[in-house]
């Protein structure tokens, strides 16, 4: 296999982004039609209006806020307890809480609970939803 020189390589490179960068100003500019951009939502199974995960690649795992914030896209946005939260995304609820109310705080709303049996009320989240 012949070895490409710098130049060369470079040039096949910025050729490869071109392409690239083009494909994205495609799908950027269908976007403009909303039917086709609902389409293209659908396709990469975002809810609109709900914050995106980005897709993942086999060598990285989802982060605490992106446990939560597909585990509120999968139960449609329904308000949850920690309690709820922390088993239905597989966490320690200490991480869930530190999600809850430090680092993921600006993405979510919160609401005091009904009351339980002992007359407390369990703090509920839910994701923001879109302005």
């Amino acid at each position: 296999m012949p070895k490409l020189s710098i130049r060369a390589h470079w040039n096949k490179v910025i050729s490869d982004l071109e392409a690239r960068l083009a494909k994205a100003e495609a799908v950027r500019d269908a976007l403009d039609d909303p039917e086709l951009a609902e389409e293209i939502i659908k396709s990469l199974g975002v809810q609109p209006g709900l914050p995106a995960v980005r897709k993942r690649g086999k060598s990285r795992r989802p982060t605490q806020v992106e446990k939560i914030i597909e585990f509120f896209q999968e139960h449609n946005n329904e308000w949850a307890d920690s309690f709820a939260i922390s088993e239905g995304a597989g966490m320690k609820r200490e991480a869930v809480r530190q999600v809850l109310y430090k680092s993921g705080s600006d993405q979510l709303v919160k609401r005091a609970g009904e009351k339980g049996p002992k007359g407390t009320r369990r703090v509920q989240f839910r994701l923001k939803s879109p302005k």
